[in-house]
């Protein structure tokens, strides 16, 4: 969408968050996007077992957790790895025939047992590491294994690439239309990246972003480990989108020529 507004107008668009200016703007769009290979990967897992007791069922789920903590970092072709707990706990197991009687209610049957779950979530580097791991979980005895993803550990660079590509699709467009006008475009007055208008000269972004904070360990490899099954999974390119609206100044007219 291309828009060719007085100050006044445009002010009027806005709700008021452009300050007063004599000048009249080219307001203008602009789309863009950047991709990259993705260079790690997430896996969330589940790890359940049962046991007579509450004790006997989270030994069970504790002996897991240790061996894939103890062996996971030895996987060829695994690059580093973090993991994390994000849930755990224990619960009574009833007698089936009597639960599948109650349905909705089987607090009042005989407990037989107990389970004990531990949920994970699992990200290591390199990406094409993945299907590996994925493979390599199952016979360490989780339970159940999803694949959470790609990622890019840093984002920045990809997200100011995507960025300029939006500005240079927006001062095109502006450029473009200008030309139609038989006017001359001035330089950039503000740029709105979906927070509102700010003057361009005072411009930053803050690429901050909350991340989830995983104890990692670098071990010395002492054994190394392989799948039995080897599952190939391939990385598909991560893209990042990015949309901008500026406002070009119009040049004076005495500056025209």
């Amino acid at each position: 969408m291309i828009r060719i507004l007085a100050i006044a107008a445009t002010a009027t668009l806005l709700g008021g968050c452009l300050p007063d200016n004599d000048n009249p703007l080219i307001v203008v769009d602009g789309e863009g996007s950047a991709s990259a290979d993705p260079d790690q990967f997430s896996v969330r897992v589940q790890v359940k077992k049962s046991g007579e007791n509450p004790s006997a069922a989270l030994e069970g789920v504790s002996s897991t957790l240790k061996e894939i903590d103890a062996k996971l970092s030895s996987l060829e072709g695994l690059e580093s790895v973090s993991i994390a707990t994000y849930g755990a706990g224990v619960s009574p197991v009833y007698d089936q025939e009597c639960a599948e009687r109650a349905r909705y209610n089987a607090t009042n049957c005989p407990e037989v047992g107990s389970a004990g779950e531990a949920a994970l979530i699992i990200k290591g580097t390199p990406a094409e590491a993945a299907g590996a791991v994925l493979s390599f979980l199952s016979e360490l005895g989780a339970t159940s294994i999803d694949f959470a993803g790609y990622s890019i550990a840093e984002e920045s660079p990809l997200a100011e690439e995507a960025d300029a590509a939006a500005m240079r699709d927006a001062t095109l467009r502006a450029q473009r239309l200008a030309r139609a006008a038989g006017i001359k475009l001035g330089p950039i007055d503000r740029v709105q990246y979906g927070e509102g208008f700010r003057p361009y000269d005072r411009y930053e972004r803050d690429y901050s972003k909350s991340r989830d904070l995983l104890r990692q360990e670098q071990r010395e490899m002492v054994t190394a480990y392989s799948p039995e099954v080897d599952l190939q999974l391939t990385p598909a390119p991560i893209e990042m989108r990015s949309k901008v609206t500026v406002a070009f100044r119009i040049a004076a007219t005495q500056d025209a020529h």
